[in-house]
C-alpha cells in the first residue's frame, strides 16, 4: 500500500497546545486564570482487504444501479483514510483561600471553566490497486459529521484537616453542556473523600464521587 495523506496504513495525531496563565496574590486569596487551545488533526488509514466483490459507490456515496440492480466489481488492495481536524478553545478561572477554624486548617478552592469544540473538517479517501483513489468525500458526505459543542462548568472544592492525620476533601462540580444536536445536557457531580494518614509513608482513603 502507497502512502496516504503522508503516511502508510496506520493511525496519526497531531497536536498543538497553546496556553496563557496568570496568577495573583490578593491579601490570603490566591487568583489563577488561564486560557487554552487545542488543535488536533488525525488521520486513520485502514486497510479494508486485498481482494473483494463489492457494489460500486459513486461520488455522492450512493451505490450505482443498473436496470434495477446495484453494480458489483471485483476490487484488488482496497484502503480507506478517514481524516479530520478540530479544535478546543477554553478557559478557566479559580480562586482559593487557607483558612482556619477552631484550630482546624483547610483551603476552599472554588471556579468556573468555559470550553467551544468544533469539528472543522472532515473527509474521507477510499482506494484500489493499492494506491488509485477513486472516492472521496467530503464535509457532510463523510462518515465523521461536522458541527461544534460548549460547555460551562463551575466547582467548589474543600480540603479541610480534622485533625493533621485526617483530612475531608469535598467536591462540588456543575456543567451544563450544549451538544451538536442542538440538545443540552446538566450534569451534577458530587465527591466526598475522607483520607487518614497515621504515617507520613501511608494513608487510607474512603471515597463517594458521582
Amino acid at each position: 500500500y502507497c502512502q496516504q495523506e503522508g503516511g502508510k496504513p496506520g493511525y496519526s495525531f497531531n497536536e498543538t497546545h497553546l496556553d496563557f496563565s496568570y496568577a495573583k496574590k490578593l491579601g490570603k486569596f490566591n487568583i489563577n486564570l488561564s486560557a487554552y487551545g487545542d488543535w488536533y488533526s488525525l488521520t486513520d488509514y485502514a486497510v479494508v482487504t486485498d481482494q473483494r466483490v463489492t457494489y460500486v459507490i459513486d461520488e455522492d456515496g450512493k451505490p450505482v444501479i443498473v436496470d434495477g440492480k446495484q453494480v458489483e466489481k471485483l476490487y484488488y488492495g482496497l484502503s480507506q483514510v478517514s481524516h479530520w481536524d478540530e479544535y478546543t478553545l477554553g478557559g478557566m478561572a479559580k480562586v482559593d483561600v487557607s483558612y482556619s477554624i477552631a484550630g482546624m486548617q483547610g483551603n476552599l478552592l472554588g471556579g468556573c471553566q468555559y470550553e467551544f469544540f468544533k469539528l472543522s473538517d472532515t473527509y474521507m479517501l477510499s482506494s484500489e490497486n493499492y494506491k488509485d483513489v477513486t472516492l472521496m468525500l467530503a464535509d457532510s458526505k463523510s462518515m465523521i459529521q461536522m458541527g461544534y459543542e460548549r460547555s460551562t462548568s463551575f466547582f467548589l472544592q474543600d480540603k479541610h484537616f480534622i485533625t493533621p492525620k485526617l483530612i475531608l476533601n469535598a467536591g462540588l462540580r456543575y456543567d451544563n453542556k450544549y451538544r451538536k444536536n442542538k440538545k443540552h445536557v446538566d450534569a451534577l457531580s458530587p465527591r466526598v473523600a475522607f483520607i487518614y494518614m497515621p504515617w507520613k509513608s501511608f494513608s487510607t482513603k474512603l471515597s463517594y464521587s458521582r
